[in-house]
């Protein structure tokens, strides 16, 4: 469209690198160069590099010869270890796990995340190993409302195949690009033996599932908790508990060992309170990639993967007194940057004492930068160039 819009001439800006990082010649350069069929000495007649529009040594005849003023530096934005917007922000309302993690980051992510409505550019679709998670949890879902986890594994294998079949169309049609069949075939065996494994551990424990997608309604605080559960199971017993369906599996081992396990801490906090609970529930991750189910020591999930860690209420009640500090930082206006060099450890930035810290949620350091979009701002991006 450019192109057939052009009267008199076209002036194609492409960039060579951005923010460190070597970036190739637009696709749209690469079409014309192969249709005009110019070799490499029509290419110098017209092109003209940035570097020899700096250093002056253009060709007396070359078709752009702009004439260049100097301007001073501009510093690069960030490396301030806290932030203050110099106007009200309203005070935390609502509490999903992606906000509280966010918060409990780097609450400067949170800000623009939550507040400022800050989002990156990105690809439309999604990774793939997120949209094998994707497609995994809603195979669950709609197998648990066909009643499917009652029959025999041979039919619930069945079933899943063909379930699978009608998930692609509606909700992975990139799985069906040519040349995907290798993966669809492989990600079909690992959800179809997956879903039969939680069955089967479902069954060796005597859990049944009794809700999928259950909304969150709690409050904490003057916040609403918000959020779904992806699996809530009852025993026979009577007693409920919570299962979280996830693709990997080693982060989450690592999360309920070291009593990082925020969601599920959130989610088991959420399900006691709607219940009027004095205790947590059980709560355990299910892997759509291992088919294993693993958790906390539990007695309600037998025969489950068992790790050693802090318990989700205690979890919880270190998350609780992080968020509230954290709150009360939010409600001065004090927005602290956790990734930068020369940044505290957010407990230290939100004034907590070292003795008062274990009683504390803290992630560690080295991953409080973990999936943020938001290193440009902050200057953590910079830092790394220097």
């Amino acid at each position: 469209r450019a192109l057939a819009c052009a009267t008199e001439r076209v002036v194609l800006v492409s960039a060579s690198s951005v923010a460190g990082t070597s970036l190739g010649t637009h696709p749209l350069w690469d079409e014309i160069v192969a249709r005009a069929g110019l070799d490499e000495r029509a290419l110098s007649k017209l092109t003209v590099s940035s570097t020899r529009l700096r250093d002056g040594t253009l060709e007396p005849r070359a078709p752009h010869s702009p004439a260049l003023s100097t301007r001073p530096g501009v510093e690069l934005p960030g490396g301030r270890t806290e932030w203050s917007p110099g106007c009200a922000i309203s005070p935390l309302d609502h509490l999903s796990f992606q906000s509280l993690d966010a918060l409990l980051r780097c609450p400067l992510r949170w800000v623009l995340r939550y507040r400022a409505g800050t989002h990156s550019g990105g690809h439309a679709l999604s990774p793939l190993f997120q949209l094998n998670g994707k497609l995994g949890h809603r195979l669950v879902e709609e197998l648990h409302q066909r009643g499917a986890f009652d029959a025999e594994d041979p039919e619930l294998a069945d079933q899943a195949t063909a379930l699978l079949v009608e998930l692609y169309e509606r909700e992975a049609a990139l799985l069906l690009r040519p040349g995907m069949a290798f993966e669809r075939g492989q990600l079909e065996r690992q959800l179809v033996t997956s879903v039969v494994e939680l069955s089967r551990a479902l069954r060796a424990a005597c859990l049944r599932i009794v809700a999928v997608e259950v909304p969150l309604e709690a409050t904490h605080g003057a916040a609403q908790v918000v959020g779904r559960i992806d699996l809530v199971v009852e025993h026979v017993g009577g007693e409920q508990a919570i299962i979280d369906t996830k693709w990997g599996i080693a982060a989450y081992r690592d999360q309920l060992r070291s009593g990082h396990a925020l969601q599920l801490a959130l989610y088991a906090y959420a399900h006691a309170t709607k219940r009027a609970e004095a205790t947590l529930p059980s709560a355990a991750y299910f892997s759509l990639k291992q088919g294993k189910l693993f958790s906390l020591s539990s007695p309600i999930f037998e025969g489950a993967e068992i790790l050693s860690g802090p318990r989700l209420d205690d979890t919880w009640n270190r998350a609780a007194r992080s968020l509230s500090r954290a709150s009360t930082a939010i409600a001065a206006g004090r927005f602290a940057v956790s990734g930068l060099r020369h940044s505290l450890p957010l407990l230290s930035a939100l004034g907590v004492s070292e003795e008062e810290q274990p009683s504390h949620f803290q992630y560690a350091v080295e991953t409080t930068c973990k999936y943020c979009e938001f290193d440009g701002l902050c200057g953590r991006r910079w830092e790394e160039l220097a």
